[in-house]
């Protein structure tokens, strides 16, 4: 199978989904070659594109909201065996980190249905 030819690149007429990825993460430009006739994009999905955020966005939400609580229930314990009083600040410092890490995954969700339009 015979690709395009394009400064002096043969390149496949079949594109995969990671030659895709890495034109829209390396030129803008190359990813007008995905546009059909009409001038409109073509999406992957059957759907025609999404109405909400990436999945993408929140990919680290997991791994921050668990640091969250183990950087606290860390400071817990050290002021614990400072101050003499276990396990009371431990405790705190768990609950602490969790709703630190609830309100970072907020924040996360309300801007990006801010960017979306959503009210």
């Amino acid at each position: 199978m015979i690709g395009t030819v394009r400064s002096g690149v043969v390149r496949p007429a079949v594109t995969f989904a990671c030659e895709k990825f890495h034109k829209r993460v390396n030129s803008p430009r190359e990813m007008a070659d995905d546009k059909d006739p009409a001038g409109e994009r073509k999406t992957a999905s059957a759907g025609g594109g999404s109405n909400g955020p990436s999945p993408a966005e929140f990919a680290g939400s997991g791994v921050q909201f668990v640091v969250a609580i183990l950087l606290f229930l860390y400071i817990g314990k050290w002021l614990d065996a400072k101050l003499g009083t276990a396990p009371w600040l431990l405790m705190a410092g768990v609950f602490v980190g969790a709703v630190a890490g609830f309100y970072s995954f907020y924040r996360r969700i309300m801007a990006a249905s801010k960017r979306n339009g959503d009210k």
